[in-house]
């Protein structure tokens, strides 16, 4: 500790100790300043920085704490602190009217654009006001498109942009909060006024916009999707056109970051420059300098991404500090990089582009020196093999840096990512020259861009088809849930041992990964239940502290959604589940049975559950039929049957029997009267699933009487006016009920009685499309709503 914060380390790379305690304190922004209000740090700031002016001895250590401190109070300043005609001090539906200008746009290949609107006025019921701040636009019925700078009046509803549906799942409205951006809207054709004049700023508008407006009409006319979206990604950062299943290809085996403007592509571009400067005879440093002029002019083409800026910075540094002849430690030109972008924009520090791109460099810049020295290079070795060998230990270092972040981000781990980089990785290169080739020729001859777009074109098929193959290997990517914080700061810490690569930090390094190893586990300590948000439909999962998994119902499966790859499947990942005990449908109709499909696709299941009602829908021959080329076995239940998860569970079929499970007419209201009713206990609690079960078959569950009392009820078809009688509602009892119901539905669930009937008996009705998911545990003797979001 001593020596990591001494006076002499700290001299010799005082930009890389700035960065580091400046981000340190944007990171504990949150914790700190929900304890110590904002006057208390800033006093306690005055206080570090006086005595630093007074002690001489400790003044290095005591000045990085101050900027820690800055870094706290910088966040909170720009996250608290609005002006006073600020949009987000007004209600939503308070504002009739805003005017402003179009700050930025995507334009999208399915024409569903999205854009920012700079605010200037807004119309309330006292009139029109100035305001400030950005409001998201989406384009939903409105022909065309608007450009940078069109200046507008939208008279429209305005809303609260969405908090995350499902746990995991990405957070829009925290992502917009830190751009500044705090109300939404849509844009509808009649309700939008073009206002006379422009807007914004005059290089913006006259320079750069119509070329991003040429290059991406270029594009989309020579080269064919979906190589298409991936050349407007690596040119212009793009990534709004870009193939969902490619994106998830190359998340899988960890070499995402090729398809977005990274710094390893802005260092291909600079090599580009100079090879083409180095035609001229031109001096070197005016190469160098025309070089770094166009790289920047190409950076602001990207709408300045953090990675492109931060690469950029580096590059610049270097070369002065070459120019100069003075040496500079590369973790300082990293840092100084970082503390550019930072400085003004603190919230920067929190988004994953700035995250991954600062780890991954720091990662090479720390460990690859390191780790080379470990490599015992013979004289003699052969060029290639000093190649490959180096290459593996740059992605190795690069991989082990970013492992905290994708497994806290994304559940996994990249066991494929070292090699699979060291592969593909040079013909990336490849790629983004012939990109840029084709960006340079934009404005030739239209038989030349076409051949060059189909080069383009099967060169990336090439790549995608060698990724794809890798994909589908089983070991490049272990899905491990989300990590607590204690475990992401325990796993940072090993990544750092294995990086200083010593045979003492290595030794520690092995220690602990057995240790997590021995001790980690995913498993939740109670009985989690979430009821999660797949829209109109249902679908539960079910957490066990034994380590089993149960899932009920997945959710609908249509011609334009399904909700089990959009909703369930990731939600599995997200809590580390690898494998199913028991996957229910409760009844046969698609918007319960259809996101089983895609679980059982994803995941190994013990056993398919089913009502003895049968169906003969095509979903359902395909559900037999997926569990049957699987090898999963099908359990058919009724009334008197169980599911047996463990000494301590008890999980009763309570419906159906008899009438209900003999097909006569395959009416709506006889499939919905076959749904499967499960009653899961533990301890002294219990949860009561009831599927579609409508009130007409409600009374033959009356037998059951004080059994059938349950804390957590999920509401029978989804809250309808036929289901949840008064009578079967007054023998559960419920602590809560749960409406599963898409938002905004064309069967207007839930119906205002079933609501109100719950209401009046204390049943708590909770709606997963106000709420999102609803998760609650069970300790045995108590249930527990948890506040996920």
């Amino acid at each position: 500790m001593d020596s990591f914060l001494s006076k002499e380390t700290i001299r010799r790379q005082p930009a890389f100790y700035t960065f580091i305690f400046y981000i340190a304190g944007i990171f504990l922004c949150r914790p700190f300043l929900l304890k110590f209000p904002f006057p208390a740090i800033s006093a306690i700031l005055m206080l570090i920085l006086l005595l630093a002016l007074l002690i001489r001895k400790y003044r290095s250590f005591l000045l990085l704490i101050v900027f820690m401190l800055g870094g706290m109070l910088s966040l909170y300043s720009q996250l608290t602190f609005f002006p006073t005609d600020h949009l987000a001090l007004h209600q939503p539906q308070e504002i009739k009217a805003v005017e402003g200008w179009i700050e930025s746009a995507q334009y999208r290949s399915d024409h569903k654009n999205r854009y920012v609107l700079h605010c200037t006025k807004l119309q309330n019921a006292q009139g029109w006001h100035s305001v400030s701040g950005k409001m998201y636009v989406y384009q939903a019925k409105y022909p065309g498109r608007l450009l940078y700078g069109t200046r507008l009046r939208l008279v429209s509803r305005l809303s609260r942009p969405p908090l995350p549906e499902n746990p995991g799942a990405f957070n829009f409205r925290a992502y917009l909060d830190l751009n500044d951006i705090t109300l939404q809207t849509s844009l509808i054709e009649g309700k939008l006024t073009i206002l006379p004049g422009q807007s914004g700023n005059i290089w913006q508008r006259m320079l750069l916009e119509p070329l991003r407006r040429h290059i991406r009409h270029t594009i989309f006319r020579y080269i064919p999707q979906p190589s298409a979206g991936v050349v407007l990604a690596l040119m212009l950062g793009e990534r709004q056109n870009l193939d969902r299943n490619l994106v998830r290809q190359f998340q899988k085996t960890g070499i995402v970051h090729v398809l977005a403007i990274s710094g390893l592509h802005i260092g291909f571009i600079l090599m580009i420059f100079m090879l083409i400067f180095g035609l001229f005879p031109i001096s070197y440093k005016i190469r160098v300098g025309l070089s770094l002029l166009l790289l920047f002019v190409f950076i602001a083409l990207t709408g300045f991404k953090a990675s492109a800026v931060r690469a950029g910075i580096m590059a610049a540094i270097y070369f002065a500090s070459k120019f100069l002849e003075r040496r500079v430690p590369p973790l300082n030109i990293l840092a100084v990089a970082g503390l550019v972008i930072i400085l003004p924009f603190p919230h920067q520090a929190l988004t994953p582009g700035f995250q991954f791109s600062f780890a991954a460099v720091g990662g090479i810049l720390f460990g690859y020196p390191r780790l080379r020295k470990i490599a015992f290079f013979r004289k003699g070795t052969p060029r290639v093999q000093r190649y490959i060998v180096q290459s593996f230990l740059v992605s190795l270092s690069a991989v082990l840096a970013t492992t905290p972040l994708t497994w806290w981000y994304y559940g996994t781990l990249q066991t494929g990512a070292v090699f699979i980089n060291i592969l593909l990785i040079p013909f990336i290169g490849g790629l983004v020259a012939l990109c840029f080739l084709f960006i340079l020729l934009s404005s030739g001859i239209p038989a030349l861009l076409s051949g060059l777009g189909q080069v383009i074109h099967l060169y990336f098929s090439a790549i995608s088809t060698v990724n794809a193959w890798f994909a589908r290997w089983p070991f490049v990517q272990i899905q491990m849930g989300k990590p607590e914080l204690w475990l992401l700061w325990c796993v940072i810490v090993l990544v750092l041992l294995l990086l200083r690569a010593t045979k003492r930090s290595i030794a520690l390094a092995a220690l602990g990964i057995l240790l997590l190893l021995f001790f980690y586990s995913s498993t939740p300590s109670q009985l989690q239940v979430t009821f999660v948000n797949v829209h109109q439909g249902d679908g539960a999962i079910l957490r066990l502290p034994n380590g089993k998994a149960v899932v009920i119902d997945g959710g609908d499966r249509n011609y334009s959604m399904d909700a089990g790859t959009r909703y369930m499947v990731p939600l599995l990942h997200y809590y580390g589940i690898r494998h199913i005990d028991y996957l229910i449908g409760t009844h046969p109709h698609s918007d319960h049975i259809g996101g089983l499909l895609a679980i059982m696709e994803s995941f190994p299941v013990d056993t398919l559950v089913l009502s003895r009602y049968t169906n003969t829908t095509r979903l359902y021959k395909q559900l037999l039929k997926t569990a049957e080329r699987h090898h999963i076995p099908i359990a058919y239940k009724q009334r008197g049957d169980q599911l047996f998860l463990g000494p301590d569970f008890r999980a009763y079929v309570l419906h159906p029997f008899g009438k209900y499970v003999q097909p006569h007419s395959y009416s709506g209201n006889e499939v919905n009267n076959s749904s499967l009713v499960i009653q899961i206990q533990y301890g002294h609690t219990a949860f009561l699933f009831t599927g579609d079960l409508e009130h007409n078959a409600e009374p033959e569950l009356a037998s059951y009487k004080q059994f059938l009392h349950s804390d957590v009820l999920k509401v029978g078809h989804h809250g309808s006016k036929t289901s949840s009688g008064i009578s079967f509602l007054k023998e559960v009892q419920p602590r809560y009920s749960v409406i599963s119901v898409g938002r905004h539905n064309k069967f207007f669930h839930p119906s205002r009685k079933t609501v109100a009937r719950l209401h009046r008996l204390g049943a708590h009705p909770l709606r997963t499309d106000h709420f999102g998911a609803l998760v609650f545990e069970s300790n045995g003797q108590t249930i527990q709503p948890v506040l996920w979001r």
